[in-house]
């Protein structure tokens, strides 16, 4: 009898399986050129997909640790009673939170579209810095840290290439923001600038 024969539906049909094949996250070391809060983060998000419930997680989590927080987890182990006792640990000895926001903070005040960046990859890399900075950062504020950096010719450019309805917001914003000479010269204490922050309200959904 073949696999087929044996599970057949009851319409004779053939019951195709599929086997998801697990994923591996990434080994985290312990350096300090690792971000330990977006390595768990993606950890646990590999988990989710894995079907890796906390007990799995905790079983499995040594596996993908090595170097300074392979030593670590060896010290530590019988403190780790669950995996919420293991997550508390490892962001107060890897996570440095309060040092990971200060040097964000200071790439924001800095970040500008960078010669033959896309508007895209600019514009997520603003907001992703914002998120590290303050994740209730307001939209106002948002806005304001992308438009002080943007380059507005090549946004507008970049925009009228989308057919998305929200592109097509952002492309409409962007070409009346060119209009009043928005974008990495325009000051922030200017009306222009003002009336550049009220034109790209629309991309609230985006942000």
């Amino acid at each position: 009898m073949t696999v087929e024969d044996s599970d057949k539906k009851s319409d004779g049909t053939p019951t195709i399986l599929t086997y998801q094949l697990p994923r591996n996250p990434c080994v985290f070391s312990g350096d300090e050129k690792q971000d330990a809060s977006r390595w768990l983060k993606d950890f646990e998000r590999i988990a989710s997909y894995n079907h890796w419930d906390d007990q799995m997680k905790l079983a499995n989590v040594v596996f993908y640790l090595a170097d300074t927080a392979r030593l670590w987890f060896d010290n530590n182990e019988d403190d780790f009673t669950n995996w919420a006792a293991f997550q508390e640990s490892l962001e107060k000895t890897f996570c440095r939170i309060e040092e990971n926001r200060r040097q964000a903070e200071r790439l924001l005040q800095t970040r500008a579209q960078f010669p033959g960046e896309s508007s895209e990859s600019y514009m997520q890399d603003v907001l992703s810095l914002c998120k590290r900075v303050n994740q209730s950062m307001s939209e106002n504020e948002k806005i304001a840290h992308l438009m002080k950096g943007i380059n507005v010719k090549n946004c507008t450019r970049y925009c009228w290439s989308k057919t998305t309805p929200q592109q097509k917001t952002w492309s409409n914003a962007a070409a009346k923001l060119k209009t009043c000479g928005g974008g990495v010269s325009q000051k922030k204490n200017s009306r222009d600038f003002q009336t550049s922050l009220l034109l790209l309200r629309d991309l609230r959904k985006t942000i």
